[in-house]
């Protein structure tokens, strides 16, 4: 009889806005001049069976290094099994076909919707994180943001 695979089982633990800042004596003239730069990191616990992705946003003008809005959103992951998809003897990711990547969505999305509301009322109310391609990012911020090494499954559709 064939051993069949466990799903990949995880659900939402905790939702953390950490960090907010706004700087309203900015005047953005031009909303296309805005640029988005995003930071990202990972933490996890083997004993508790958590992954976090702490997600970091910064706005500036184009041609400007001040931020006028930044904001940091943790998303925290119950993982079952987590030893099963991270080999913490080489420092690699594991996960089944998107895995990481419906987590890091989930987390990018969380981002965005507190990020509007803690905007609410202010003059950049009309400032949003961007849709992205939630794959493409994920990869280029695990190059940049991250000692965890992946798997070519690990953020594939």
């Amino acid at each position: 009889m064939k051993h069949e695979e466990q799903p990949f089982k995880f659900g939402i633990r905790r939702i953390q806005d950490l960090a907010f800042s706004i700087d309203e004596s900015v005047d953005i003239f031009d909303y296309e001049s805005v640029q988005v730069a995003y930071a990202l990191d990972l933490s996890d616990s083997e004993e508790n069976e958590w992954i976090e992705f702490k997600l970091k946003v910064k706005f500036t003008e184009k041609g400007h290094q001040r931020a006028f809005l930044t904001g940091t959103i943790a998303t925290t992951f119950y993982v079952k099994d987590i030893k099963k998809y991270i080999d913490y003897s080489t420092n690699t990711f594991k996960f089944p076909p998107k895995g990481l990547l419906t987590m890091f969505r989930t987390s990018f999305t969380h981002a965005r919707a507190i990020l509007a509301k803690n905007t609410a009322g202010t003059k950049f109310k009309n400032i949003f994180i961007p849709i992205v391609d939630p794959q493409t990012l994920l990869v280029d911020l695990l190059k940049t943001n991250t000692k965890k090494v992946l798997t070519k499954e690990t953020v594939t559709y």
